[in-house]
Parts: structure tokens; C-alpha cells; sequence
């Protein structure tokens, strides 16, 4: 019995992180996911996957931003390549659990601009 707890106590403790699957759909057809795993606190980690409108997969640097009331975390995604920056909003879980998001390109005007989606995590 001593062993054991002796083992358990010298066990580094990992913070837990959990993956979050976002879907988009831009007039109700599918238009992109993005996959980002979220720490405990919330914290959105330094890359997602993403994928957008049929192009091929691509691993996304995530660029924290400063989070407004009501949302989980908003990040930048490829903020170091202008041609593909991408803004992601993630509001916090509803009394519901459902989770909204959108995605916001800066360079597009108009309805085009912003695509609504929903998270879940897993």
C-alpha cells in the first residue's frame, strides 16, 4: 500500500484539455469545420485543423485575442498569412450546452463575411 501511494504522488499531474469539433454552414450548406483543443480554463491551444469549402486540411496557427463578455475565446487563425487570416469567435456553452460560433473573414463584405456555426466538445 505504501508503493502505490509513494507511485500515485510522484505521477506528474497533466492539465486535461478536450477537443472541440466546430461545424459551419453558410445557407444551411456545409462550409467548413475546425477542430481545436481547449484547456480546462479555456484557453484555445496554439493550433486547430481546419477546413474550409472543399480545400484540403490544413493545420491553422491560433492567435489568442482579447475576449469579449459572452464569449469563450476568440482567436485569429493564420494571422501571419493575410491571404488566409480568419477570425473564429466561440461563445460560451448556452444554459442549453450548445455552443455558437462564427468565422469572420475581414476581407469579404457583406452577407459572405461572417459564417454561423456550432461546437461541441468532445
Amino acid at each position: 500500500m505504501k508503493t502505490l501511494l509513494l507511485i500515485s504522488m510522484m505521477t506528474p499531474t497533466f492539465a486535461s484539455a478536450s477537443l472541440m469539433y466546430c461545424e459551419y454552414s453558410f445557407f444551411g450548406a456545409p462550409a467548413g469545420t475546425v477542430r481545436i483543443e481547449v484547456a480546462d480554463d479555456g484557453t484555445p491551444a496554439e493550433t486547430a485543423t481546419i477546413t474550409m469549402f472543399h480545400t484540403p486540411t490544413q493545420n491553422a496557427p491560433v492567435t489568442p485575442l482579447d475576449k469579449n463578455p459572452g464569449e469563450m475565446f476568440n482567436v485569429v487563425l493564420f494571422k501571419d498569412n493575410p491571404q488566409n487570416e480568419i477570425f473564429m469567435v466561440v461563445n460560451t456553452p448556452s444554459a442549453e450546452g450548445s455552443i455558437k460560433s462564427k468565422l469572420i473573414n475581414p476581407k469579404m463584405s457583406g452577407i459572405s463575411k461572417e459564417i454561423p456555426g456550432a461546437c461541441k466538445l468532445q
